[in-house]
């Protein structure tokens, strides 16, 4: 069984052997979707010379080999891709078989070292929990004073609309109070005009009286 080795490559690097079969890392529909092996020539195209379908692209890949000749483009620790773990005995020498357990090897003690960090951590797992309080402590005080803000804003904002509703009450009286001055002097001014035309009539009632009584002398 042939398996990958490192490092991985992402787009636009591409394979320098159209024949190399490679590990391939496809994305499909918004989420990397699964590993498969392909080649690629003039586009990727899988071990049965099918087309990659639309919509899906590839997001890294790695050589796949029967041998462990590509190890030497990786660092000495340098963690290798999980698919590279798989292998067959007797596809190796004993030269390739002795680079790749040294890498293994080198990437098991890390895995060890992270164990070693993680357990060292959860010693301190106490303080770690005050700590966790304390910031659930001050989150909580935060959203209390968050919620308290908005409340007063909440009372601003629906003090306004009952001012605003009051200033709109007071110019509708005030528009009906200029509408009954202007009607008071609009009937004042009728009136006045009624009683001066009532006036000139009586003087004029007057003066004929007058010239009557003249005559009648």
């Amino acid at each position: 069984m042939p398996f990958a080795t490192g490092p991985w490559h992402s787009p636009p690097q591409l394979p320098d052997d159209p024949e190399e079969l490679c590990l391939v890392l496809l994305f499909h529909r918004g989420e990397h979707h699964r590993y498969v092996a392909m080649r690629y020539a003039d586009g990727w195209t899988y071990q049965d010379g099918q087309v990659m379908e639309a919509g899906t692209w590839v997001s890294r890949w790695a050589y796949i080999t029967s041998s462990v000749e590509r190890l030497s483009e990786l660092p000495p620790v340098q963690e290798l891709p999980p698919e590279s773990r798989l292998f067959v005995h007797d596809a190796l020498t004993a030269p390739e078989q002795l680079r790749f357990l040294c890498t293994y090897v080198a990437m098991l003690k890390k895995d060890i070292a992270d164990l070693h960090a993680e357990l060292e951590s959860t010693k301190h797992g106490s303080a770690i929990r005050t700590l966790q309080g304390e910031l659930k402590s001050l989150e909580n005080m935060r959203h209390s004073q968050v919620a308290s803000k908005e409340r007063r804003i909440e009372e601003q904002r629906a003090a306004l609309v009952e001012m605003h509703e009051q200033i709109q009450k007071l110019k509708s009286q005030l528009a009906k109070a200029e509408l009954r001055t202007q009607d008071l002097i609009q009937r004042e001014a009728k009136q006045r005009r009624s009683a001066h035309t009532e006036l000139g009539k009586l003087k004029q009632e007057l003066n004929r009286l007058r010239m009557k009584l003249e005559k009648a002398r």
